[in-house]
């Protein structure tokens, strides 16, 4: 029993290593960077975290020193890696070193991303409250001073799941609807054409109105998001 038991295990480890992958076919170091950054997220989406760290860790030796948006990338993925370990020590640090090469090379969603998870790694962990207000005014500091609209909206939910976390509801509402009205005018102005997301801010500030027992905006709310729901329905 033992040894079909170390057999298992044995097999289970090789089925869930990954090879790294032949980039001989990429001309560029920008291709090939690019090529394991797309496997990362597909390593990611099918849950092997054992290969999108094998593969974010190849792509960070072979990253060149200034090239600091895939830096930025990589220590993204091991960041994620490390995500749901007991502590958190490690996944802060690479989602850290993401924000610095981020702010280095201009890039607002790499900044964006790295200032989202932080945000939820020190919400899942105690005694990390001067971090959090930390990355509360680097995220507001963000906001005030990026020119991508599509980033500094995004950031407006990060900044609400924030105030809903340490229970200032009015504050939560202020930058739910920021996120909401940022999302209506991309979708008329066709900057982006999903949305499912402004359907999902308005039920989670529907929600937010119902906690405190104001059933009337609640509803407000609900009615606003059916529009949006519909036409997602009929573009099906």
């Amino acid at each position: 029993m033992r040894r079909c038991l170390l057999f298992f295990l044995l097999f289970y480890s090789f089925a869930q290593a990954q090879s790294l992958p032949d980039l001989s076919g990429y001309r560029t170091s920008g291709q090939k960077l690019q090529r394991l950054a797309e496997l990362c997220d597909s390593l990611f989406f099918a849950r092997n975290l054992a290969g999108e760290r094998k593969l974010a860790s190849y792509g960070l030796r072979i990253s060149p020193s200034d090239d600091n948006f895939n830096r930025s990338r990589f220590h993204f993925y091991l960041g994620v890696v490390h995500e749901n370990q007991v502590t958190m020590d490690s996944s802060e640090m690479h989602y850290l070193l993401s924000k610095k090469y981020a702010y280095l090379s201009g890039n607002a969603k790499r900044i964006r991303n790295a200032l989202d998870r932080l945000f939820i790694i020190y919400s899942q962990h105690v005694g990390t409250t001067d971090r959090s207000k930390g990355v509360l005014r680097e995220s507001l500091a963000f906001i005030d001073s990026t020119k991508n609209v599509k980033e500094k909206v995004a950031l407006y939910a990060s900044v609400a799941r924030y105030y809903n976390m340490i229970g200032q509801y009015e504050k939560q509402i202020f930058y739910l609807l920021k996120g909401i009205e940022g999302k209506k005018a991309m979708i008329a102005n066709g900057l982006i054409t999903d949305r499912e997301e402004v359907v999902i801010d308005l039920v989670n500030l529907a929600e937010v109105y119902l906690d405190q027992e104001k059933s009337e905006k609640a509803i407000q709310y609900l009615g606003e998001a059916r529009p949006y729901r519909d036409c997602k329905m009929n573009s099906v």
